[in-house]
């Protein structure tokens, strides 16, 4: 804000994105042309419900689609939090929101570093984190910038760990149309996040607050569909690259 006005944030992301643009449409096509789907695009667009129509991705989708959907309640609020409910400065709003972007990374080093866990396991992790860090951020998170973001960062890299996780076992959830099945996913997951964010920016009485209350909502969600498609043996279906 110091170099330039709001603005200028629209006007570099859409340069960026250009430029983004550029390179996408110098890349090759790299699956053998026997391979490609040789169907029109109505047709590719309606295999989508034939990848949704399976209960193992729509369930897995659901399960970590909403638990990492808080992070976005915390993109959409937290400059609320920091610049008008503890009052710091724009600058110190940014260092802080990089911050939690960096912690992000963590998530899939951890992933690189040890691998595919049992999903069973790492959704009851991912569980316990998300309810640490509702509960952090009700206790301490209002008394300082420091602690909220301290008492945030749990959360922070729990679902960007979680996310690898669940589009690996996504994609090796199909046999075939992974195109289908990455779009499918990403879908799912902007419209979730999205929901978060609606959630999140309600008119709570403090934002802290409706973070924290969105991240228990959401994880309270993702255990009862978890449970329920526990009960139907859906999980059990997972297996090392194949349904």
């Amino acid at each position: 804000m110091q170099v330039a006005d709001w603005h200028m944030t629209f006007i570099a992301l859409a340069i960026l994105n250009g430029i983004t643009l550029l390179f996408v449409i110098l890349l090759e096509e790299t699956l053998p042309e026997a391979k490609r789907i040789q169907v029109g695009t109505i047709r590719s667009i309606l295999g989508l419900f034939k990848v949704i129509k399976n209960p193992l991705f729509t369930s897995i989708l659901l399960v970590g689609g909403i638990m990492t959907a808080p992070f976005m309640a915390y993109i959409a609020v937290a400059s609320y939090v920091y610049v008008n409910g503890f009052h710091t400065s724009e600058t110190m709003f940014s260092i802080y929101f990089a911050l939690t972007s960096a912690f992000s990374v963590i998530g899939p080093l951890l992933y690189g570093r040890f691998g595919q866990k049992p999903f069973k396991k790492v959704f009851w992790i991912s569980f316990s984190v998300a309810l640490l860090a509702g509960s952090l951020l009700l206790s301490i998170g209002k008394i300082n910038p420091i602690l909220f973001l301290l008492s945030y960062l749990p959360f922070t890299v729990m679902s960007s760990y979680l996310r690898p996780n669940i589009a690996n076992i996504l994609l090796n959830a199909q046999k075939e149309n992974i195109g289908a099945a990455s779009s499918a996913m990403n879908f799912g997951f902007t419209i979730l996040g999205s929901i978060g964010m609606f959630i999140g920016s309600l008119r709570w009485s403090d934002y802290i607050s409706g973070i924290a209350i969105t991240i228990f909502l959401f994880s309270i969600s993702a255990m009862l569909i978890f449970m329920a498609a526990n009960k139907l043996d859906i999980f059990n279906r997972i297996e090392a690259g194949k349904e």
